[in-house]
């Protein structure tokens, strides 16, 4: 970020506005490469790098001359949007044929995405949930553990693989595996979660009676790893 800010300042100044500006870095996101785009580099290298293609754009830069940065400047963003389009379609695909419930909501617990997996685990359409709180789907005696979760998630803090139990549409109360993550937003501020939830109450069922029919046995039995 401070170097595409020295670069804004070397566009924003008459005396050097022209000089054209070539960024050689480790960043490779491309959120990075657009920002420098945006900003007016003439050409955006990333570590490591081929030589020659150095020289052939510090050969480009020489020759070229404003009309040519801009048209070079469109067509880098271009197939960097391109390429987002891409991820993000991708993306959008595996989470909507995902077997897990995956679920973003504000900090404020509203939701703002329901895949079909929640559909199938919560008994919600998106419809109805979309923009209702999610404290919808917690047993009373959770709130208070919710708004701990809620609270540890607004400081950057990731949750993985936390047990405890939620509702669904009929009444009926699941075990839930959560992995909860915090959401940022382009400058870097936390504005939400994103929720995994696998449901785990068969296993539990098991785990139960098995324990119990150990501790119900006559004989003694010992179990180590």
């Amino acid at each position: 970020s401070d170097l595409v800010e020295v670069l804004r300042r070397l566009r924003e100044s008459p005396v050097t506005a022209d000089i054209p500006v070539i960024m050689l870095t480790a960043r490779t996101r491309t959120t990075d490469q657009q920002a420098a785009w945006e900003a007016g580099a003439w050409d955006y290298l990333t570590k490591p790098f081929d030589g020659t293609r150095l020289v052939a754009a510090v050969r480009a830069a020489v020759a070229g001359g404003v009309k040519e940065r801009a048209v070079r400047r469109k067509d880098a963003l271009d197939r960097l949007r391109a390429q987002d389009f891409d991820v993000l379609e991708r993306l959008a695909a595996i989470v909507e044929h995902s077997q897990d419930a995956i679920v973003s909501k504000t900090l404020d617990g509203l939701v703002t995405s329901w895949n079909t997996g929640a559909e199938r685990m919560y008994g919600y359409s998106a419809v109805e949930m979309l923009g209702r709180s999610v404290t919808i789907l917690i047993p009373p005696e959770r709130h208070e553990e919710f708004r701990t979760m809620m609270q540890r998630l607004s400081h950057g803090e990731r949750i993985d693989l936390h047990e405890t139990t939620r509702l669904r549409k009929d009444g009926h109360r699941i075990v839930v595996s959560l992995s909860l993550s915090p959401m940022k937003n382009r400058p870097g501020e936390i504005v939400g979660a994103s929720v995994i939830a696998r449901d785990i109450t068969d296993r539990k069922r098991a785990e139960d009676r098995f324990h119990a029919i150990v501790e119900a046995a006559p004989d003694a039995i010992v179990i180590v790893d």
